[in-house]
């Protein structure tokens, strides 16, 4: 009996020691309440789903090869709940490290074209990391929005693969379905954050000019840099 359960845990070690590390952060006293957030709490949860999912599917595809071949159309949305867990945690660790450091120090000028590139070679994952950093900043109140975000950027990363690897014709339908899925979702979250974010800019800086059109049009990188505008304006 021992022999069978000790390899499975030692496969699902990694994601024990983490649902252990979250629970530590979000129940200890020592920890400081407003560093928690529900981005670690939300993960956890899409991760250990993932992990459920991934253990039964295994075991299926051991007992028995017919229905393998069934259970094989669902791993790409195995993926894309792993994924977006996965996600979830990594950007939840980076709102603890960073939330306290940004609230102390004053607003800071950034660069538009390392903006650019690192949304570019992130393949989008930069965009919800810089609403992050503005949302604490300026206490907009986005989390349910880029957790949404986050969502439906991984719905188009799993779709991209899926859609251009060797796939059965019934499988190809739910994945473009979810690749077109995501798409939309993005876009609609992307614009309820970005102009959620330019109201709560315009309301706590006095004086700063942000373009409705060109907000809609480059997004982040004109928010960024009428904020650069504005902190240039009031260094001199």
């Amino acid at each position: 009996m021992m022999e069978k359960i000790i390899p499975d845990l030692l496969n699902y070690f990694p994601v024990l020691s983490l649902i252990i590390i979250i629970f530590y952060l979000y129940f200890s006293d020592k920890t400081s309440k407003d560093k928690v957030n529900y981005y670690l709490v939300v993960g956890l949860v899409f991760t250990i789903l993932n992990y459920i999912s991934q253990y039964y599917v295994n075991k299926r595809l051991t007992a028995n090869y017919n229905t393998s071949i069934e259970i094989m159309k669902w791993y790409s949305l195995i993926s894309l709940i792993g994924g977006f867990g996965y996600k979830l945690i990594f950007y939840g660790i980076i709102v603890y490290l960073l939330k306290l450091e940004i609230l102390k120090n004053e607003i800071q000028r950034e660069n538009i074209f390392l903006l650019i590139v690192y949304s570019i070679i992130s393949f989008g994952l930069y965009v919800p990391y810089w609403f992050i950093k503005k949302d604490i900043k300026f206490n907009a109140k986005l989390n349910v929005w880029i957790i949404l975000l986050l969502f439906f950027l991984s719905c188009i990363h799993v779709g991209l693969i899926d859609i251009f690897s060797p796939s059965s014709s019934s499988n190809k339908v739910i994945l473009t379905i979810l690749y077109w899925l995501g798409q939309i979702g993005y876009f609609v979250c992307f614009l309820i954050c970005i102009f959620s974010l330019r109201k709560k800019i315009t309301e706590k800086l006095t004086g700063i000019k942000i373009n409705p059109v060109w907000t809609f049009f480059v997004g982040i990188w004109h928010v960024q840099f009428s904020l650069n505008q504005y902190i240039k304006k009031h260094e001199k």
